[in-house]
């Protein structure tokens, strides 16, 4: 299966935002914890509950019950032709949410670049109330070809026939799946908060010894920095993106895949 994409690109500016507010097909979700949205939030923008999200993707059963995902997106009135922005404080918290998504089958997903600061930077209108939303019948389209598993690493390690960056710190990058290249995601951001520019991670990508004509697979401890790493990926032209979201957490659960160490 080939996890190559004709999705929009992944990222949205907060001047485009600011003109697309009237959309009746945009849907804007709120990553940040409750006590902010209320105090001022992106006019529009539901509070998406993130812990009850992260935990009900932690497992392959968890983010594959259609019923429960069906549920959590129609509550927030999402449809398939649904335009829709993530956007937050914490650029891992909303790109595991921007990735969630795009698996469960919404394909019009996007990131506001530079999160909450970036909406106050060019004045967007702000509302300190929920808005009314109306529930939808969304009936999720699991996008398995997104998606890397343990036993297709072990497989692809075998045949040398993927690339792996992990986006963890460099301390925890000491023990690592074999053959991964280190890029922690922070450097995909720049100063402002906001993402390099696609000329920028082409080269730091190329450097890491990249190629992206080839399929590329990124991971982390659960999932949410390695959603990071995929936007970064994306944005660099890599077309063949897949993330093990599971991470290393499931890779070293019994039965553990093989792990390589760097030496102090």
């Amino acid at each position: 299966r080939d996890g190559r994409t004709d999705d929009p690109p992944p990222l949205v500016a907060a001047a485009d935002l600011k003109k697309q507010l009237h959309d009746p097909r945009l849907r804007i979700l709120d990553t940040r914890a409750g006590s902010d949205y209320v105090r001022g939030h992106v006019r529009g923008a539901v509070l998406v509950d993130v812990a009850d999200w992260t935990r009900s993707s932690s497992t392959e059963e968890s983010l594959l019950d259609e019923e429960a995902w069906a549920e959590r997106l129609g509550d927030l009135g999402i449809e398939h032709d649904s335009r829709v922005v993530v956007y937050g404080t914490s650029w891992p918290t909303a790109a595991r949410i921007w990735w969630l998504l795009r698996f469960q089958g919404v394909r019009n997903v996007r990131l506001l670049d530079g999160g909450w600061s970036a909406w106050r930077k060019v004045e967007g209108p702000i509302d300190n109330r929920p808005p009314m939303i109306d529930a939808t019948d969304f009936t999720p389209r699991p996008r398995i070809e997104l998606l890397a598993t343990k036993p297709e690493i072990r497989h692809w390690l075998q045949k040398d026939s993927v690339q792996i960056v992990d986006a963890r710190s460099a301390e925890e990058y000491r023990r690592h799946i074999p053959g991964a290249v280190h890029i922690e995601w922070t450097r995909l951001i720049d100063e402002r908060g906001h993402m390099r520019s696609a000329a920028n991670l082409r080269t730091l990508f190329r450097k890491a010894g990249l190629d992206p004509h080839k399929p590329v697979v990124a991971y982390c401890r659960s999932g949410a920095r390695a959603s990071v790493m995929v936007i970064g990926l994306y944005r660099a032209g890599f077309s063949d993106v897949r993330n093990y979201y599971f991470s290393w957490n499931d890779w070293i659960s019994p039965p553990p895949g093989p792990v390589e160490t760097v030496s102090r």
